[in-house]
């Protein structure tokens, strides 16, 4: 894989106990072209053969991670060890690169926004649980407006009705 200077070289056995590779996840590595039989290792090999190991465990599939390689290595060729030089990712079943603050998906190109939507995310699961949607204005601010609308209509003897109906919004909003 790697040059062999004066860096450390890792043996096939010792690699696999180092990175506590399965058999499994040996032959998916090999599917990958990270490992070949009898090959030494440097410790940058093994960096990228850990984060292959964890785009793997975090559910990308082998075909995903030689596509997503395959790609960066067409658009940025002068990366050595795409795995190793370029942080990755799994989100939604993507397998994504990211570099510095963005977010993009290697085999078109294009920049992925990432939204935090799990407060949103959160507060909708409450709304349909509780069935109840958050109102726009708080009821101490809706309490008092509908108090001014009494107010008004209590004057004029024809909006009565409407003037109790008023009242009884500010008692249930704002009960104090």
């Amino acid at each position: 894989m790697g040059g062999y200077g004066s860096e450390r070289i890792y043996g096939h056995r010792e690699l696999t106990r180092v990175l506590s590779l399965t058999p499994k996840r040996v032959a998916q590595l090999r599917r990958l072209d990270l490992l070949q039989r009898g090959g030494g290792y440097t410790f940058r090999d093994l960096l990228a053969l850990k984060a292959a190991s964890a785009l793997l465990d975090a559910g990308a599939g082998v075909r995903q991670i030689r596509d997503a390689l395959t790609a960066l290595r067409r658009q940025t060729p002068d990366l050595e060890n795409p795995l190793s030089e370029v942080r990755f990712i799994v989100e939604d079943g993507r397998v994504l690169a990211q570099s510095e603050r963005v977010r993009f998906d290697p085999r078109t190109g294009q920049t992925v926004l990432a939204l935090d939507a799990g407060d949103l995310t959160k507060d909708a699961a409450a709304t349909l649980v509780t069935g109840l949607v958050r109102p726009l204005h708080p009821p101490a601010a809706q309490a008092e407006a509908w108090f001014q609308r009494a107010s008004e209509w209590d004057a004029d003897p024809g909006r009565w009705e409407d003037a109790i109906d008023a009242y009884r919004r500010v008692v249930a909003l704002d009960p104090t």
